[in-house]
């Protein structure tokens, strides 16, 4: 779905480019792109499943106080700590500043303005494109709203030129419930529709997919597939896009959490063990000497199952396929985790 990415969900386009981090700005397209679909999340966890069986791309962390500003955030790319956020709020501004860890300097730096109602109107993008620490404007993200919510946004470059100014509308039904969403580019003074998304939910009202129409060819060349919690809130969803063969397979996966700055997988290195196998289909067999408590996490931080490991083999036929964690405490107290992942 790099198309989706590109346009409506990784925008602005001057950060779709890898050597800029996760932002505020790009967590506001993928909410943007969900509406109110999403749950109140902390954690944003990225799995490419067509590389490594448990390959994790990205994982962000953000916190934020009841205004919903931001108060502080990381980033972490393949395990490892990329980049931290630095918030202040004042007024109605709220400014984020990105630093990149290797290097100790600030990258990137965002002010978020907020209206009387609390929400965000207009993301000022500050970047680093040089390399040498001055950070020079890039882009103003406007939103707009009526009474259901969202109704209108726009992305606009400083370089001016074809694709630099992007506007959003947000066709909704009579309940206020989101129909389509149509992305344009500008050429000559003029918007161009180059995208639709086409939104489907399922009996119980819960999102359920997203078509993504392309205007110019006629075609339906990506979905998104969205899975849902009790209360109807998206956790987590997929990117399909069409294969060689014209079928739809997996592109990226995206989960959701409303954990805050907690992984089992980082606060449990105690000592080692050895899971198999991996992946793993009906059950899994530890290679673990001790007696011990087991707990098994999806990678969104939501407890799967639990019990006492005696050297048995764990049935996990019952858990879905995707990637979890397996979290041990012996009797002492120390704890150590590793991923698996089930395919059935």
């Amino acid at each position: 779905m790099k198309k989706v990415i590109t346009l409506l969900f990784l925008v602005p386009l001057a950060l779709v480019a890898q050597d800029y981090d996760y932002s505020p700005a790009i967590n506001r397209n993928l909410e943007m792109l969900f509406d109110n679909y999403l749950i109140d999340y902390n954690r944003l966890i990225n799995i490419d499943p067509n590389t490594a069986n448990n390959d994790t791309i990205g994982l962000v962390e953000v916190l934020r106080n009841g205004m919903n500003h931001f108060t502080e955030g990381r980033e972490f790319v393949n395990d490892t700590l990329r980049s931290q956020w630095t918030c202040t709020s004042l007024g109605n501004k709220n400014t984020v500043d990105i630093t990149q860890v290797s290097s100790g300097t600030v990258i990137q730096r965002e002010n978020i303005y907020f209206d009387a109602n609390g929400r965000d109107t207009l993301i000022e993008v500050y970047l680093d494109t040089t390399g040498m620490g001055n950070l020079a404007k890039a882009q103003d993200f406007k939103l707009f709203y009526n009474n259901f919510g969202l109704d209108s946004a726009a992305i606009v470059d400083g370089g001016g030129g074809i694709g630099n100014e992007v506007y959003y509308n947000f066709r909704r039904n009579a309940v206020g419930k989101l129909d389509s969403l149509i992305a344009a580019i500008t050429f000559a003074g003029a918007a161009y529709p180059i995208q639709t998304l086409i939104y489907f939910e399922n009996v119980n009202g819960s999102l359920d997919s997203i078509n993504l129409f392309n205007n110019l060819t006629g075609e339906v060349e990506e979905q998104v597939r969205a899975k849902s919690d009790a209360n109807g809130k998206v956790y987590e969803f997929s990117i399909y896009e069409l294969d060689n063969n014209d079928e739809w397979s997996v592109y990226d996966t995206y989960i959701l959490s409303t954990e805050t700055f907690f992984n089992v997988v980082e606060n449990a290195h105690s000592f080692d063990f050895k899971l198999y196998p991996n992946p793993s289909q009906n059950e899994i067999q530890l290679d673990l000497a001790e007696k011990a408590s087991y707990r098994i996490f999806h990678l969104s931080g939501t407890l799967m199952a639990e019990g006492e490991y005696t050297g048995q083999r764990i049935n996990i036929e019952d858990l879905a396929e995707g990637v979890y964690v397996m979290n041990l405490e012996l009797q002492d107290g120390t704890t150590s985790s590793q991923r698996f992942v089930v395919k059935h």
